[in-house]
Formats: C-alpha cells, structure tokens, sequence
C-alpha cells in the first residue's frame, strides 16, 4: 500500500509538471504493432493467439502496459482488458492512476491514453484485445454502451465465482478459436463473454471505476457522443463545434491533444464504421447505403470508402476483409 500511496505521488507530481506537454506526443499504435507485443507473450506465458482483429492473451505479461521504448504516451487502436492473476501494476489512462492487483479487471478501450509512468511488480494477466470495427461487427453495430465510449476504462475487483466464469470463458474461446473453420463459431462466443464483462461490471459500477473528470475529457466525450448520434447526416467539424458551443479550431485543439488523431479523422473512422457494419450485416446496395450515410452520391461513398480502407465497398462486401 505504501508503494501505491508513492506512486500516486509520483503521478500527481509528473503531471503538475508536465500540464502543458502532456499530451503533445501521443504515439497511436496500430493493433498489427499491439498483436505483435500479445505473441510475444513474455515469459512463462501459457497460450497466446492472435488474428488480424483480435488478441487472446493467457498468463501474459505484457498485455495492458505501455511496453513502447521509444514512445512516452501511447494510444493503442484496440479496445483490450485483462484479469490480473498474479502480481500487481500500478499505470496511468488519460490521467487517472489505477492500481490493479491480483482478482481485478482492467478496462481500456481504444480511445484512452496511457502514461509511461507504471510501476510493475511482475504481473500476469488472462485478458483480450479486439479491433473496434470487429467489436461492432460481433454486435451486428449495436455495442452495448459501457463498450461504445473509446475513452471509457475502469478497474472492478471481480468475485472468485466471476474469475473463475471469466478464466473458462477464456481457456474455451481459445479452444473454439483453434477448432472454428471460420468466424461463425468465434464471434458469438466472444459476443457472450464480452455480456458478461459487462454483467461484471454492472454488479460493481460503483467500486473502483473512474472517469476522468478533466475538462479536456469531457469535451472529448460529448464530442464522440455527438458523431455517433449525428454522423449518417453530419461530417463536417463545424456542425460538432456548433453544437459543443465552440469553435473547429479550438475543438481540434482539444481533440488532437487528447488522442493524437484530428476530429475530422473520428468522424470518418465512426463513419467507415458504420459503413463497414451496413456492408457486412445488411443488404441495402451501395447506392442506397451511400444515400442513408449522407453522401452526396454513390460514387462520392465509393472514394471515401476506398480511400480509407484500401477497396470498393462491393470488394469489402464480397469478402475483401473478413474481420477475423
């Protein structure tokens, strides 16, 4: 306890410290980089499988610090969380410390920022990591809402009967992963276990969980709640701005040093997400999906598809992309 006590010292010094620069490089890993770091597994690790949309992790060392020599603050582009089964971390998501120990679940989704300061006392971790557009896909677009917020993370201490209904959901998926000839079998299992994270965190809202209360943040999150309600009609920043009662400029600002991504690129990201969900799951042709989206035309949807994600949205579609 007195190490904790210590390092949130520590924390609270660096970031007094550091206010103005805190967030000025934000180094934005790809989930191909964080997949990389999962299958290295670190020592003693038992069972590690990763594919191009997802990571499971069992008995892992490296699964929710910022292991990145060369960057300081890092926003990884996976939603990731993991059980702690021995040891005990201490680390910093967009400003707020967390000290998880051993029976606690770590939350951090896609949109969070975490600080190089952690103090680390050999931790080992069952836990898994999924890009956001398979996590909408696994949900057919309609993510419960503790899992829609990119900047949400929390920190629950679960009950043994929890633990243990978590560890064989894990140890199972691992088995269905291996054993499935396609992605049919996959996503509904994890589709159920990510429900009951959720039930888990639902029984013990009210423990440990936090939400930063900077007013950076909470631009940040009526900003994302905004694009998400409006995005199928609204792509520029100046209707956001409006309705946050500021202007692009200092929206931007905000923006940028919270995530080191522009404004501009989550309004596309929600709406190639939204695109991807509609070409995957409905069956409105594309000329009628460009319509619902807001584009101006279905050649005008096409560019911005295939400027985004490498193909026409007929190509992803037809199976350019399988999200598994």
């Amino acid at each position: 306890m007195a190490l904790y006590f210590f390092f949130l010292t520590f924390v609270s010094e660096k970031l007094r410290s550091m206010k103005s620069t805190v967030n000025e490089k934000i180094a934005v890993v790809p989930f191909s980089v964080f997949g990389d770091l999962v299958l290295d597994g670190g020592s003693g690790h038992v069972k590690t499988l990763v594919r191009d949309s997802y990571a499971v992790g069992l008995g892992m060392s490296r699964f929710l610090r910022s292991s990145f020599k060369d960057a300081g603050h890092v926003r990884v582009d996976c939603m990731r969380w993991g059980v702690v089964t021995a040891g005990a971390t201490e680390l910093v998501v967009d400003g707020v410390p967390y000290h998880c120990q051993k029976g606690d679940l770590m939350y951090i989704n896609w949109g969070a920022v975490m600080s190089p300061y952690v103090l680390d006392t050999v931790s080992v971790y069952n836990g898994l990591a999924m890009r956001e557009d398979y996590l909408y896909s696994i949900f057919h677009g309609h993510v419960p809402l503790l899992f829609s917020d990119p900047s949400r993370c929390f920190c629950i201490h679960l009950q043994n009967d929890e633990r243990e209904m978590i560890n064989r959901y894990l140890y199972m998926l691992v088995r269905v992963i291996e054993a499935a000839d396609s992605d049919g079998a996959t996503a509904p299992f994890m589709a159920s276990l990510m429900k009951f994270v959720e039930q888990c965190y639902n029984r013990h809202a009210g423990q440990r969980d936090s939400l930063p209360a900077r007013d950076g943040n909470g631009l940040m999150r009526r900003f994302l709640t905004l694009v998400e309600d409006n995005v199928q009609h609204e792509h520029q920043l100046a209707f956001y701005a409006s309705e946050l009662c500021t202007t692009p400029s200092y929206l931007g600002t905000q923006v940028v040093q919270l995530t080191g991504q522009t404004p501009k690129e989550w309004i596309d990201r929600v709406l190639l997400l939204r695109s991807k969900v509609a070409l995957r799951c409905g069956t409105q042709p594309v000329k009628q999906l460009a319509s619902d989206l807001g584009f101006v035309s279905s050649s005008a949807f096409c560019k911005f598809f295939k400027r985004l994600e490498g193909m026409s949205p007929q190509a992803f579609r037809d199976g350019g992309d399988r999200l598994e």
